[in-house]
């Protein structure tokens, strides 16, 4: 079946970066394990880690941009969009839809994270691989909710990305 009009593009390049999130969250946490536990002075581990979580935190703000501009587009069969948006909508309210719902609440919480560890590996000095370790691994949590994860009849958070005709089906 043809869906005339839907974009899948969006959908596809937000999902992309909640993986890509959820990734290198997860291996900068075990990066940062082994900088932990490995006190010598071999800086691999350190520049793992770190280049792990820039690349996570420019994952988390292509969420963001794509997230933004699919309400900016009305992009309205992504179910995100359709449920927190309007066309008639002033443009502050607009971007106040990114926080409004779960998903947009997790992200607004990813980002502020991501820029807490960006300032920790700058500031922390010798406490930054076990205080990274931490941000990390909130950081995968927070990744996980917003890739909806099913674990057999449990559903953990919820994608921003997924199409309305999929959240019809699912129902």
């Amino acid at each position: 079946m043809q869906y005339v009009g839907e974009q899948l593009f969006w959908g596809q390049l937000g999902h992309f970066f909640v993986v890509l999130a959820f990734a290198t969250a997860l291996f900068s946490v075990i990066a940062n394990i082994f900088r932990t536990y490995n006190k010598s002075l071999d800086p691999g581990w350190k520049i793992t880690a770190r280049g792990f979580y820039i690349i996570h935190a420019i994952s988390v703000i292509g969420i963001f941009t794509t997230l933004l501009l699919m309400l900016i587009m009305h992009r309205f069969e992504y179910q995100y969009v359709w449920q927190h948006s309007k066309r008639d909508m002033p443009m502050n309210y607009v971007l106040a839809c990114l926080w409004e719902g779960q998903e947009g609440s997790t992200l607004l919480w990813l980002i502020w994270h991501a820029v807490i560890g960006m300032v920790l590996m700058r500031r922390a000095k010798e406490w930054e691989a076990p205080v990274m370790t931490v941000v990390s691994l909130v950081q995968v949590f927070l990744s996980m909710m917003l890739l909806g994860i099913y674990f057999g009849k449990i559903h953990i958070g919820s994608n921003p990305f997924e199409l309305m005709r999929l959240k019809e089906s699912n129902l």
